[in-house]
């Protein structure tokens, strides 16, 4: 296992499998089958590593879940996401996640992958829906795209404190009410 591909899908499926970050990129290269060296040469030190990996693992996570995106035919929607995001398959990644933005709000700049990926790309996608089924509404798309993606991140850091799947869907079916009647008005 050398090349640069191969090496950084394998660590992500690996820390995808594995549900956390603990590992250091020294026993991430061993579990995956090759060297720390060959880790250093191909990204050029830690923080290409952890920057790749963390565009390998969003990669890997939209294809897991775009055919969420594809049904939605309502993107100021949130609930059709409920199903998904109460597995516990979901729940590893979004503890990565969740390891990822800490490591991002120590270091922004070494983490500006991750926020043009899992933050304004995202935001921009569903910004573009809004404005498609909502042509009238291209003036607040942005913002109500940013509550969108704030919101599915808040409530899923509370399910997954909680537990609480009752709670998630009740809180996401009042969220798509409100969304829908900011568009209304």
């Amino acid at each position: 296992m050398n090349s640069k591909e191969t090496i950084i899908s394998a660590a992500a499926d690996y820390i995808l499998e594995k549900g956390d970050l603990s590992d250091s990129i020294r026993d991430i290269a061993k579990n995956v089958g090759t060297s720390h060296r060959m880790v250093n040469y191909h990204f050029g030190g830690s923080d290409g590593f952890w920057e790749a990996l963390v565009n390998e693992i969003r990669k890997k996570e939209i294809l897991r879940i775009r055919h969420l995106h594809e049904e939605n035919k309502y993107p100021l929607s949130v609930s059709p996401y409920v199903n998904t995001f109460i597995t516990q398959e979901y729940k590893k990644v979004f503890n990565i996640v969740l390891e990822i933005y800490l490591k991002a709000l120590k270091n922004p700049e070494g983490f500006s992958a991750f926020r043009d990926s899992y933050i304004d790309d995202w935001i921009a996608s569903i910004s573009q829906g809004i404005d498609r089924q909502y042509p009238e509404s291209r003036n607040i798309s942005g913002t109500l795209a940013r509550i969108k993606v704030a919101f599915i991140r808040g409530i899923l850091l509370d399910y997954f404190m909680t537990n609480d799947a009752q709670a998630l869907m009740d809180a996401c079916k009042y969220m798509d009410n409100m969304l829908q009647e900011s568009i209304a008005h």
